[in-house]
């Protein structure tokens, strides 16, 4: 029996989507629907096209465009190396046991911050990638995006509607601000209209004291 919430696969006949890319200076990366990656140069021409074994959620170059990271739909995260053979597969450096929603690998390379589809956000070493740092646990719902500020902040986002600033190196929550809590009063009050609830997808994060996201 099929399942009715699950995502349409595409078959040989069917085109490529483009599912997600990232850029850098010198280089573009796409995945698309059919598991292949491409790493482009600037002038769109193919420096190297890898298979994947899954469907990608996101990429992006690493520092330095020596490395390329992923994140696939069943929570493991790989490595590629800019110029590895095309034949070899991607090293998986960490594993969750949901969705891979999010990811940022922090500009010293000594980093990597994982989010997940059940609410967690990992801190883990890099790349010793068995020994993690912290947790940072507070969202009731999906994690969306993590960005980060510097060499100890992290902003994140998620399904509860919440964006929360943390240290990340300890998982320590600095502080938080719940768009939930405040569009739904407005809106009620308002009378205008039914809520049913509010998540955030996405978030640009620049660096900012505490207090500006509500001091809680």
């Amino acid at each position: 029996e099929k399942d009715p919430n699950a995502q349409p696969q595409p078959t040989d006949n069917e085109p490529a989507r483009i599912e997600v890319g990232s850029f850098s200076s010198n280089f573009y990366v796409i995945c698309d629907t059919k598991k292949n990656m491409l790493v482009l140069d600037r002038h769109m021409n193919v420096h190297r096209r890898f298979l994947m074994k899954r469907i990608c959620t996101k990429v992006s170059i690493g520092p330095g465009e020596k490395s390329i990271f992923l994140a696939d739909k069943t929570g493991d995260f790989y490595e590629f190396q800019m110029d590895q053979d095309i034949t070899e597969d991607g090293k998986c450096l960490l594993g969750h046991c949901s969705m891979l929603l999010d990811f940022q690998v922090s500009q010293d390379l000594k980093y990597l911050i994982t989010s997940d589809r059940d609410e967690k956000i990992r801190v883990t070493k890099y790349p010793e990638t068995y020994d993690i740092l912290a947790y940072c646990m507070g969202h009731q719902d999906f994690v969306s995006t993590v960005r980060l500020l510097d060499s100890q902040r992290l902003v994140s986002a998620s399904g509860d509607g919440k964006v929360i600033l943390w240290n990340f190196q300890t998982g320590t929550k600095l502080s938080e601000y719940c768009f939930e809590e405040d569009c739904s009063k407005k809106l009620i009050e308002s009378k205008k209209c039914e809520y049913s609830g509010l998540g955030i997808v996405d978030v640009v994060a620049h660096a900012c004291n505490p207090s500006t996201l509500g001091g809680r």
